[in-house]
């Protein structure tokens, strides 16, 4: 992942981390496509190319933030 991705405003990053997960939730790994995550999320395929090299990068990028927020919740359920 490309550090500039943390450069762009959060409403920006939170449009590519929904597009994103939106993608992999409803999608086969092997049919999911940089070109319609940028669509979804409203930016080129070239600039989400920038950001993240391939859907491999993306979804690790994904499962992370996803862990993170599981995490948040857990703690902060108590």
């Amino acid at each position: 992942m490309n550090e500039d991705f943390y450069k762009l405003p959060k409403r920006k990053q939170r449009q590519i981390t929904d597009a994103g997960f939106k993608e992999f939730a409803w999608n086969n790994y092997k049919n999911i496509s940089m070109e319609n995550i940028a669509r979804k999320a409203e930016i080129s395929e070239e600039m989400l190319n920038y950001y993240f090299e391939d859907k491999k990068s993306l979804l690790l990028y994904l499962h992370r933030i996803a862990q993170e927020l599981i995490k948040k919740n857990i703690l902060n359920e108590d």
